[in-house]
Parts: structure tokens; C-alpha cells; sequence
């Protein structure tokens, strides 16, 4: 799983955790705390970005 994000100088950029997700160590648990977190790190960062 990859975020999009935006540094401060407007430039967008790539990162994981990295972690790699497969049958064997996927749960939904996962994927509800990842999209969490997005949507906190989107409206954390929304304001300075001219968003919100």
C-alpha cells in the first residue's frame, strides 16, 4: 500500500511502510487503519495546502 502525499514546496511524492500485503497477512483491520490514517494525514494536511 503506497500514499500519496505533497511536500511543502507543492511537489507530490510516494511512500509505504514498508510492508508488502499478501493473502497470509492481509486483514481487514489492516485496511480500515490505513484509510484512517489517510483520511487524517488528508485533513492534517489539507489547510496548508489550500485546502479545507
Amino acid at each position: 500500500m503506497t500514499t500519496e502525499s505533497t511536500n511543502d514546496d507543492g511537489r507530490t511524492y510516494t511512500s509505504t511502510n514498508g510492508s508488502s500485503y499478501e493473502s497470509g497477512n492481509w486483514d481487514n483491520d489492516i485496511f480500515i487503519q490505513k484509510l484512517e490514517k489517510h483520511i487524517n494525514d488528508y485533513l492534517f494536511y489539507a489547510e496548508r495546502h489550500g485546502g479545507l
